[in-house]
């Protein structure tokens, strides 16, 4: 699997008012209606919608 980027100042807001800690996420993909992510220590993945 790829490794994944820190989020920009945009993502980070989705993040935020999805309920997450951004801090704690990286992306993998970052599609139209929604991003893939990825935690950072326990490496579980996400699919959180704009």
């Amino acid at each position: 699997m790829a490794a994944g980027k820190r989020p920009t100042v945009k993502q980070r807001t989705i993040l935020k008012s999805n309920g997450l800690d951004w801090a704690h996420w990286l992306i993998l993909k970052d599609l139209n209606s929604e991003m893939v992510i990825k935690h950072r220590y326990t490496d579980r993945e996400r699919t959180v919608f704009k």
